[in-house]
């Protein structure tokens, strides 16, 4: 009985009625013919052009089939098939009409080559070992036949063929004596040859023998946090094939004849040990040791700013942009009567915590004490009270005398006017030095003129120590008087000798600081041995040399001669005579001339070069013997003349520094607003020539000497203060001793502090909402309030404001604890008010919530949750997720989501995700991975056949079942129910099915606990396309982890996760179907189609 109801169903099936077709006629394909186009090369593919004649061919459209398989066209394309432009094999291209596949030519093509387009080959070589070396080559050739099929190299004769590598070729044991290589590198493919030379590392290699390592710090070579050593060495063998050079923590390699310069950072961190080894022989090697890398610290716009008073103490906050130098080193301190606080960095700022101070202005001394840099700021103490007396500093004044110079001692003379002040003494104090004295004695205070930081003068009362002023004053600096008494030379050691003075201070500041020694522009130091100065490691070519021996911090110098030890008795050239000496009617511009004149002995016969710091210029006898450096009027200036012919033939003479007079047309000040009771300045310097094109500007006022700070356009300085309505602020170019006083109002001046503030209130505007912040609205009343400005604050936000500005304030809409405002004067912080404010919350705005679940380990799983937030408060708190009446907190993972780990029962489970701060939650439908039902059904799909009818297309499915399989089947056809569903057994019969779509993806599952479903996907026997049924139109069919994908017109296809990262892409043209299998996990991913008409985006769930 089983068989025969079979039987009669597949009878129905097969005899519906077939609809009568008209008989075309024949299609005829009379002449096939291609050539190459070379025109259309790219890359390594190229257009082959075709033409046919024909009758009845293509109307339905017709393909080429060639060695890059079928490409598709309709009457009237461009008849171009590409292919890999090979240049040694025929090809064989048949033509198809695709309605009649019989109706089709064959033909051969002869093969031909695109040239090669070629970028620059780069090559490296491995070491020699054992006369033999290998070559790599990164060999990238964009478009071209030689693409294909690799690349062989000729070295001195031989040819290697060679290896293909992860982006570079190679080729090993090449064997060649030439030093120097030329490599001819050909195209297997196409025979096309491209040379390359190269330096034979096999060459000279012999035992290595270093005698001697020497290095020095390069004079100016600091560049950002980098000073650049300048090394030698001497030794038979060594460094053939590359040697390294090495600091301890920085490696660097070299290749004989690059240049002898070593990169350091400038720590000023001990003294640095330089190793020089061979890089073939790690044991023939040599160190040398080196004072530390240090370099002048850059350091612009330091600003402090002092926290509010907690229990008599406060914190400091400061801002500052390190340009360059050892700064960018180290620890920072700050230094607030005499006690010493760490400054430590909190990610933007440096912070110190429990500073204290008994004067009402603080004087910070902000240091790097590794790059010995410090830089003096003053600020408001946010803990003074006020003194318990009548007693008031009005005025305090004080300026250097240098008739003062005493010793190692510089004279201050400083003045005040007070009121009740001084009755029972007072005292002035700096540093660690601290003089008392009573009304009526002489002002005058001394302190080590050390040249080196600025000087903090601090006038106070002994009767009440809070009755206190301070002013700070440039650099302490004496006139040096000193007498180089003796000079000598040690022995001659592997090429260098130690240079020893004898110099006896009489007073000035070179009591302090560094001594150098300059021969020839090199700078070697002084280091003090208690009995003489001594120079180490000098080298020279000069036979009698000329010196400096020089205090860099006072200018001073003196000229010194000695005979060098190491001098080789070369002989010929000889400098009898060298003078020099500015000439300001040479000035021009910022260029200072020097006019020079030179006599001796077969001297300059071929030129002779003069120069000074990195300028040179060449000359020959008859020039005009004039030189020109840049006027930078900062230290003296060693002058050198050389012989072209006899670099040892050379002589030196000691300038002062190189300055010109400053011209400047106009400066004109222009004052920012008063915050917090300073103000800043912008100043614009018209100079038209001279040395103030270099070097810094300052900015004084009553006494205090602001540095100004180059933008580019115009100087910058700030944190001025001034009682007074106008203030005169001098405007300088120290180095040049031009200085111009500018008249300025004053924005902090008031005539009283009248500020009265009424009434203040604030409340959270309800539509003001903007992302993570919240709005608030506010409104105030008051008498001389904010003519300065005015400051809005909470615990978390900071806002200022001038009177006319919009009254809305933002905050973090965190939604946790009530929030304190508080408005206040910024000219008299005092005058303020404080409103309260509930929660700052937001509506949490949600796009998408997305979950995946991950396998099911002992029992529990993975939950990882992305969570699309577009605004409101919850940007901030926590998150959890709720699920069988348990919540899981939710913690960030990596990929910007959040994640649990879950332990549930059921199958298909309510999971609620919520926001804690703002009880927002949405519920998703997880599948549990771990759940454990009773299906004991087990079935795949065994086969399928499909025939074709009046009401469409028909499939019967064949199933092999195991276990209990009752008929509760459901069945979908590309995610939508078919017309009608027949089982019966191991059999399943879908009817209605659409001759119009191109492909059938069928779902079967059997409805027990838990689910089992099956799909596949299969192409229609029985699709019908007609060209205006298949315009424009793209489709894609998910299934597993395969992805199919067929257009009518030609498109970019991209496939890409979540997070937009690009997996994979390609190109197909109009009526392909391409096929893609991921090799990704299970997931959601994103296909985007490209065409002429725009880009689709679709969703593919990609997996089991």
């Amino acid at each position: 009985m089983r068989h025969l109801l079979l039987l009669c169903l597949l009878s129905f099936t097969l005899l519906s009625p077939v609809q009568a077709t008209e008989k075309p006629q024949a299609c005829n394909l009379t002449s096939f013919v291609a050539e190459y186009n070379l025109s259309t090369c790219d890359g390594e593919l190229v257009g082959i052009d075709f033409n046919f004649t024909g009758t009845e061919f293509g109307l339905g459209g017709f393909k080429v089939i060639g060695p890059q398989g079928n490409q598709t066209y309709q009457l009237g394309d461009d008849y171009i098939y590409y292919v890999i432009s090979s240049c040694n094999e025929v090809i064989e291209l048949t033509l198809q009409d695709i309605n009649e596949p019989n109706c089709s030519l064959t033909i051969e093509v002869e093969a031909q080559c695109c040239e090669c387009v070629m970028q620059n080959i780069v090559t490296e070589t491995s070491l020699c070992n054992g006369g033999l070396f290998t070559l790599f080559a990164e060999i990238q050739a964009t478009s071209g036949s030689c693409v294909t099929n690799g690349w062989t190299v000729t070295v001195c004769g031989n040819t290697y063929t060679m290896e293909d590598g992860p982006g570079y070729y190679f080729a090993e044991d090449i064997l060649c004596s030439d030093s120097l290589i030329e490599y001819e590198f050909c195209s297997i493919e196409t025979g096309e040859c491209f040379t390359k030379p190269g330096v034979n590392p096999c060459f000279g290699a012999g035992p290595c023998n270093l005698t001697s390592f020497t290095a020095a710090y390069v004079s100016n070579g600091c560049a950002g946090e980098i000073k650049t050593i300048e090394f030698n060495y001497v030794g038979a063998g060594f460094g053939s094939n590359g040697y390294y050079v090495h600091n301890g923590s920085q490696e660097q390699f070299y290749e004989p004849g690059d240049p002898h310069l070593f990169e350091t950072p400038a720590n000023c961190n001990g003294p640095v040990q330089l190793t020089i080894v061979d890089a073939e022989d790690p044991a023939c090697s040599l160190t040398t040791t080196l004072d530390p890398a240090c370099c002048p610290c850059e350091v612009n716009n330091v600003e402090a700013a002092t926290g509010s008073c907690n229990n008599g103490s406060f914190t400091v906050e400061v801002s500052m942009d390190i340009i360059s130098g050892s700064c960018l080193f180290g620890d920072w301190s700050l230094t607030v009567d005499n006690v010493i606080y760490a400054l430590n960095f909190g990610g933007t700022n440096w912070i110190a915590t429990g500073v204290s101070s008994n004067d009402s202005l603080v004087v910070l001394e902000i240091c790097n004490p590794g790059a010995a840099w410090c830089e003096i700021v003053i600020v408001p103490n946010p803990c003074w009270q006020g003194g318990g007396s009548n007693c008031e500093i009005t005025s305090f004044f004080a300026g250097y005398d240098t008739t003062l110079c005493n010793g190692e001692l510089a004279g201050i003379i400083f003045e005040f006017n007070a009121i009740n002040f001084g009755t029972g003494g007072f005292t002035v104090s700096s540093g660690n030095t601290t003089q008392t004295y009573m009304p009526g004695d002489d002002y005058v205070f001394f302190v080590p003129a050390n040249c080196s930081n600025n000087v903090v003068l601090t006038l106070q009362d002994i009767n009440d120590p809070s009755c206190s002023a301070t002013v700070v004053l440039a650099e302490a600096c004496c006139p040096c008087e000193a007498d180089v008494v003796q000079v000598w030379t040690g022995p001659c050691v592997n090429g260098s000798f130690d240079v020893l003075a004898n110099i006896e201070i009489n007073s000035g500041s070179c009591y302090f600081g560094d001594w150098t020694l300059t021969i020839n522009n090199d700078i070697y130091n002084l280091d003090y041995n208690t009995n003489s100065w001594v120079a180490n490691g000098v080298t020279s070519s000069d036979s009698l040399i000329q010196a400096f021996i020089c205090h860099p911090a006072t200018a001073f110098c003196e000229s010194v001669s000695f005979v060098n030890p190491c001098y080789n008795g070369n002989a010929g050239c000889t400098i009898t005579s060298f003078t020099a000496e500015y000439s300001e009617n040479h000035c021009d511009g910022e260029l200072a001339g020097i006019l020079f004149n030179v006599q001796g002995s077969q001297f300059g016969l071929t030129g002779f070069t003069v120069s000074a710091d990195s300028f040179s210029q060449s000359y020959t006898l008859g020039d005009d013997f004039i030189f020109f450096v840049p006027a930078l009027c900062s230290d003296s200036l060693v002058l050198t003349i050389r012989d072209n012919a006899d670099s040892s033939c050379t002589a030196s003479v000691l300038l002062g520094p190189a300055c010109c007079p400053c011209m400047v047309d106009d400066i004109v000040v222009e004052p920012f607003a008063c915050v917090n009771g300073s103000f800043a300045i912008e100043v614009l310097i018209g100079i038209e020539s001279g040395s103030c094109f270099f070097g810094p500007w300052t900015a004084t006022v009553n006494n205090v000497i602001y540095p100004l700070t180059y933008n580019g356009l115009s100087w910058y300085a700030g944190g001025f203060t001034s009682a007074d309505s106008i203030v005169y602020i001098e405007i300088c170019h120290p180095a040049s001793a031009f200085c111009e006083v500018v008249a300025i109002a004053n924005p902090c001046w008031t005539a009283a502090s009248n500020c009265v503030l009424n009434s203040f209130t604030a409340a959270y505007n309800a539509n003001g909402c903007n992302g993570e912040l919240a709005a608030v609205s506010f409104t105030f009343s008051g008498n001389s309030f904010g003519n300065n400005g005015y400051i809005l604050s909470s615990n978390n936000a900071t806002q200022v404001y001038n009177l006319g500005d919009s009254t809305l304030f933002y905050l973090p809409a965190l939604c946790g604890d009530s929030v304190v405002l508080t408005l206040s004067d910024i000219s008299n912080p005092s005058c303020s008010l404080s409103a309260y404010l509930g929660p700052a919350c937001c509506p949490c705005v949600v796009d998408t919530i997305e979950v995946e679940s991950g396998p099911c380990v002992n029992g529990s799983f993975n939950l990882e949750v992305g969570i699309g937030i577009e605004s409101g408060s919850c940007y901030f708190g926590s998150w959890t997720a709720t699920a069988e009446g348990i919540t899981y907190p939710l913690t960030p993972n990596n990929n910007g989501g959040w994640q649990a780990q879950l332990s549930l029962v059921g199958q298909f489970v309510p999971v609620i995700i919520c926001n804690i701060p703002t009880n927002y939650c949405d519920t998703l439908i997880v599948n549990n991975p771990c759940f454990a039902g009773n299906n004991s059904c087990g079935f795949a799909i065994s086969s399928m056949a499909f025939t074709s009818g009046s009401n469409g297309i028909s499939a019967s499915i064949k199933l092999d079942t195991t276990g209990s399989c009752n008929t509760l089947f459901t069945t979908a056809v590309n995610g939508s129910q078919p017309d009608t569903t027949t089982l019966f057994e191991d059999y399943v019969f879908i009817n209605g099915l659409s001759s119009l779509v191109a492909m059938f993806n069928i779902e079967l599952c059997h409805l027990a606990d838990p689910a089992l479903c099956k799909d596949t996907l299969v192409n229609n026997p029985y699709y019908i396309s007609k060209t205006d049924d298949r315009e424009n139109e793209t489709k894609i069919f998910c299934h597993q982890n395969q992805v199919e994908i067929w257009s009518t017109e030609n498109i970019g296809v991209d496939i890409l996760d979540l997070n937009g990262k690009k997996l994979d892409n390609w190109k197909q043209l109009a009526g392909e179907r391409h096929s893609w299998t991921s090799p990704y996990p299970s997931g959601i991913y994103l296909i985007h189609s490209t065409s002429s008409k725009g880009k689709n985006i679709y969703k593919c769930i990609i997996g089991h």
